[in-house]
């Protein structure tokens, strides 16, 4: 009797398992890196209504990845491999325009968040963001809206983050991309020249563009050629 009941137990909670694989929300987590992709993973399949259906490491695989597993929401780093995240947000708006793209990002900016939701991203999250604010944000993408945990993360960062006046010091490094692309678009490369130097996309090339003129403080192209001879990234010879 005892072994019947437990045999029950376990045909019970296997339904339950199937129940819920069958009515979770499918989730796609694209990260370079592998351990947060890994924690990422099991953060979210704990969650009763999601279940993570991929994992990929670059852009191109991302898109891909849509393509046969279907996801309902996709999870993705800006700074993604060979596609940045503002530019893989486009791409899926145009392939697969029912997923809902949330954006993890370091330097989480109102300039940045503008591009991502032009793009098509419904929500934009700095990278301390609680989990909560993350699975909130994956819920109501996956639905076609846009989360308030979102904008509420993003208004404390904005919140924190003291106004910088043009020239002053820059609190967080340069990443190394960054530096070639400053050197060479003071050098007076086109971001398509340099998109071909370093490997990446025009639109890829844009987006850093983009990032480095907000975190630096910087409103035009000017103002960056002037920021490279000041810091030793390009001569007026």
């Amino acid at each position: 009797m005892a072994r019947t009941g437990a045999h029950t137990n376990n045909t019970e909670r296997a339904a339950r398992r199937s129940a819920r694989a069958n009515h979770a929300i499918p989730v796609l987590i694209a990260l370079p890196h592998g351990v947060l992709r890994e924690s990422l993973r099991c953060y979210l399949d704990c969650q009763p209504d999601l279940k993570v259906v991929g994992m990929v490491a670059d852009g191109p695989a991302m898109v891909r990845a849509v393509q046969q597993a279907k996801p309902r929401a996709v999870v993705l780093e800006i700074a993604l491999k060979g596609m940045d995240g503002i530019e893989a947000t486009r791409t899926l708006r145009e392939r697969a325009p029912a997923v809902g793209v949330v954006i993890l990002c370091s330097y989480a900016t109102p300039l940045l968040v503008r591009h991502a939701r032009a793009a098509g991203a419904y929500a934009v999250l700095p990278e301390d963001a609680t989990g909560q604010a993350l699975v909130e944000a994956v819920r109501e993408a996956a639905a076609g809206r846009h989360p308030a945990a979102a904008r509420a993360a993003l208004a404390r960062v904005a919140a924190e983050r003291p106004l910088r006046r043009h020239g002053a010091q820059v609190s967080e490094p340069l990443t190394e991309a960054e530096r070639h692309i400053v050197r060479l678009a003071a050098d007076g490369y086109t971001n398509g020249k340099i998109g071909r130097v370093l490997g990446l996309s025009q639109r890829t090339v844009e987006t850093y563009r983009l990032r480095l003129m907000d975190k630096l403080g910087l409103e035009h192209f000017a103002a960056l050629v002037k920021y490279a001879i000041r810091n030793g990234f390009a001569t007026l010879e």
